[in-house]
């Protein structure tokens, strides 16, 4: 049962579909409007997220990572340089858009991801928490303090990845503390 929860938890709080809806608020809110809203989305959806998703599931289905987590921080260093190359296109494709809110937000995915992938090399962290840390922070920024209760939901998420034994307490505490200093980064530099 607490196996359970935990994975629902975990599975609740993926990274990718974090993003996802930071990028799908963040285009609702920028500069494209209308029809040309929706096709963007479509675009975002088809262009940007589709492929890395579906080059995940090739490599855990062809076992050349070992699980949908990417657990080996060795196979992580290879999977990250990959994503980093794919969010590089994606800069230059969300740049074609002429949205500002889009382009700040896939740099700061893209500085983020580049300072995930640098401590990848030495340690493993949890990316789980660095993008939820992310996410949630973000929500405070953009809608007001009044959310502050929704951090009390990063130690829920911490404790369903050591039960799912994917991090130790120190990684998933590493990815806070990555999450938290990148979220500050993006905040300093107007990025997010």
């Amino acid at each position: 049962m607490v196996i359970t929860i935990a994975r629902i938890i975990s599975r609740l709080c993926e990274p990718t579909l974090l993003q996802l809806l930071l990028v799908l608020y963040t285009a609702s809110r920028g500069d494209i409007t209308g029809p040309r809203l929706f096709i963007v989305m479509i675009i975002l959806f088809t262009i940007v997220f589709f492929p890395p998703l579906m080059l995940l599931l090739y490599a855990v289905r062809t076992k050349k990572i070992s699980n949908w987590d990417i657990s080996n921080r060795k196979q992580r260093v290879k999977a990250l340089a990959v994503f980093i190359l794919f969010l590089f296109i994606d800069l230059f494709i969300i740049r074609s858009f002429y949205d500002h809110a889009l382009f700040t937000l896939f740099l700061f995915f893209f500085i983020t991801v580049c300072g995930f992938f640098c401590i990848t090399l030495f340690w493993k962290i949890s990316g789980h928490l660095s993008t939820f840390t992310i996410f949630f922070g973000l929500i405070i920024l953009w809608f007001g303090l009044r959310w502050w209760p929704l951090v009390l939901m990063v130690p829920t998420l911490a404790w369903s990845r050591v039960i799912l034994k994917r991090h130790t307490i120190f990684q998933t505490i590493g990815g806070i503390v990555f999450g938290a200093c990148m979220l500050l980064t993006g905040h300093l530099l107007h990025l997010v």
